[in-house]
């Protein structure tokens, strides 16, 4: 008789749902030793880490990209990448959990933030093209609401500008305060 499947299964069961909902790490099972698992299935474990990191944050990546597609101005561009980073922080929170292996945690972090990175980047560079297709005014609003709200806020390493953008229509505007 097997009993409840041990630290393995705790990790599995939370793995699933924590996956599969926009919930933060409550009820996280105990810290993982390596020492404590046969070597496959320490991997396997770890392996099942990753895939529930990559699940939330693609499902994540589609609600963004769903609002963003969505966004009829600057300020409901603004405001979906402002309320996107909540899930983003939800992601990174188990990522940062002691309870993982610290070379788990710092692998799983920085392909996290890679992926931030590189989302924003091209999300700046779609706003740049609308320059080139003739769109000036589109494409500075959809820049200033990309940058004044950007998501590398959440991994800290939020870059300056590529480039330099001044108020259009020669009026200031209003900048969102990252938090």
């Amino acid at each position: 008789m097997w009993g409840h499947g041990g630290a393995y299964a705790d990790w599995s069961r939370f793995l699933e749902g924590w996956s599969r909902t926009d919930s933060g790490v409550d009820g996280i099972p105990h810290v993982l030793e390596q020492a404590d698992f046969a070597p496959d299935t320490w991997v396997r474990l770890l392996t099942r880490v990753q895939d529930a990191v990559q699940e939330r944050l693609n499902r994540w990546n589609s609600q963004l990209s769903a609002a963003l597609v969505a966004a009829p101005d600057e300020f409901t561009t603004g405001r979906a990448l402002t309320q996107s980073r909540a899930g983003l922080r939800a992601i990174r929170e188990l990522c940062l959990q002691p309870g993982l292996p610290e070379d788990l945690r710092t692998r799983l972090i920085g392909q996290i933030d890679q992926q931030v990175r590189s989302l924003q980047t091209s999300l700046e560079q779609q706003a740049l093209d609308l320059r080139m297709g003739g769109d000036s005014t589109a494409s500075e609003m959809l820049l200033r609401a990309l940058r004044d709200n950007s998501l590398a806020v959440v991994t800290g390493t939020s870059d300056p500008p590529a480039v330099e953008w001044g108020p259009i229509g020669g009026t200031a505007r209003r900048r969102v305060i990252p938090d």
